[in-house]
């Protein structure tokens, strides 16, 4: 599956600017991100750009309608006073991926806005936004991540961690989107059938005194550990891969011993 991702702006277009920071800076890190983690997830990513060059708006849009990609994520900035992320799709689409998009942006930490589209006052029947409306079969979704000139969306946006946030957001209402199989970034090769192990424990988790307590033998045995009781000396016994625990009750040091370099 060809997908397009559109860094919006760059070179001697720097988009909205605020407090020193560039929409064109931000857009191209987040497209970036976006292209590595879609690639492993199976995903034939081009992209307008990847460095800081400027590209006229018609050269833009030709490159998406001739990319042969099933979508076009176009990553944008807004100004103007608003808050919060918003999403503009195509007159002629329903919607749906736009929306997918702005609920994860949603669910990432971000103030939905809204999603929306535009007609052209110019062109009866068009779209207004010429990523919609010259860019041919390829479906394009505008995203507006937040407003750079509100000071709360600026300091998330310059976030790198909250970027990535939002970016996996993107990321993974395509793949909901188009029917395939998202996994989380530090998950790109798990098999879920395998990895998962669920276990019943006889005394489930609990809070005492503002601390989580667990039952310790379900979970040194679920790692595929040995846990003993010492009666006499109140202490408690594990050993798990290449490591012994040793505790005792009322003593707050816990012993770790490497086996295998004590067994050299």
């Amino acid at each position: 599956m060809k997908i397009c991702i559109d860094p919006g702006h760059g070179g001697s277009d720097p988009g909205t600017t605020a407090a020193g920071i560039k929409e064109k800076d931000i857009t191209l890190d987040m497209s970036l991100y976006m292209k590595e983690r879609m690639e492993k997830l199976g995903f034939e990513v081009i992209m307008t750009r990847t460095s800081d060059t400027t590209l006229r708006w018609h050269e833009r849009a030709e490159f998406v309608k001739k990319s042969g990609a099933r979508l076009c994520i176009s990553n944008h900035i807004n100004a103007g006073g608003g808050q919060g992320a918003e999403t503009i799709y195509s007159i002629h689409s329903d919607g749906r991926l736009a929306q997918l998009i702005l609920d994860e942006l949603g669910k990432a930490g971000m103030k939905k806005r809204r999603a929306f589209s535009k007609k052209s006052s110019l062109y009866p029947g068009r779209d207004y936004y010429y990523m919609h409306r010259k860019t041919g079969p390829v479906e394009t979704v505008i995203v507006e991540y937040g407003f750079i000139d509100r000071e709360e969306d600026r300091k998330k946006l310059i976030d790198t961690a909250f970027r990535n946030k939002l970016a996996e957001g993107v990321i993974k209402a395509v793949c909901t989107y188009l029917e395939i199989e998202y996994k989380n970034p530090d998950c790109n090769s798990c098999d879920n059938s395998n990895t998962v192990k669920i276990i019943n424990a006889e005394i489930p988790p609990f809070l005492k005194e503002g601390k989580t307590c667990i039952q310790l033998r379900t979970l040194v045995e679920a790692l595929g550990g040995k846990i003993d009781w010492y009666d006499k000396t109140q202490t408690i016994v594990c050993i798990i891969n290449d490591k012994k625990l040793i505790m005792q009750i009322g003593n707050p040091q816990i012993k770790i011993i490497n086996l295998q370099k004590n067994q050299r």
